[in-house]
């Protein structure tokens, strides 16, 4: 086909009247405009009172500030904040700015500040606090277990485990008898 054929099966825009291609009604700036200026409403900004057109309810320096002051804001003055908790891979991270192991987005593993606060001391730097019951958001004291991360993977891991499994067997029976001699 020749090249010739695509310039002369152009027609006007069914908008704005510029000539474009065969296979498009539109021209590429009336294209991405959803409707034609003429015929949205005329409206008011609900801010400064600018006639603007009936796609939105603000003219956009009046939305540049409603923007800024209610998605703009930072920490608890934020609508999202969430009291300096969320989630990172299934894990609960904590807001701490002054934690002197936070990362660069101010965040530290909620169970290792809870470890940190029951114990009275910092973690030592290599050790890891893992979840005994293996629930990532489980971060109680008595699920937690500092060790090193070297000693991690391996059957260390496995004696604390069993350490604390007894442990908890024995307060299990301990609550038991009592329960026992109270009836």
């Amino acid at each position: 086909m020749p090249t010739d054929w695509r310039n002369s099966h152009k027609h006007p825009c069914a908008d704005c009247g510029k000539a474009c291609g065969p296979d498009a009604r539109r021209c590429k700036s009336c294209a991405g405009k959803l409707v034609h200026p003429r015929t949205r409403p005329v409206v008011c900004c609900v801010e400064c009172g600018v006639q603007i057109d009936g796609r939105s309810e603000r003219c956009r320096p009046c939305f540049r500030r409603y923007l800024k002051a209610t998605h703009g804001a930072c920490g608890e003055k934020s609508a999202q904040w969430k009291g300096g908790r969320c989630m990172v891979g299934g894990y609960v991270y904590l807001r701490l700015a002054s934690h002197p192991k936070c990362n660069s987005s101010h965040l530290i593993a909620e169970h290792r500040v809870v470890w940190e606060k029951e114990t009275g001391r910092q973690i030592p730097d290599g050790w890891v606090v893992h979840h005994i019951n293996g629930v990532k958001t489980d971060n109680r004291f008595a699920n937690l277990y500092a060790m090193p991360g070297k000693n991690h993977s391996s059957g260390m891991l496995m004696k604390a485990l069993r350490k604390r499994l007894r442990a908890v067997e024995a307060e299990l029976k301990t609550a038991q008898s009592q329960a026992a001699l109270s009836l």
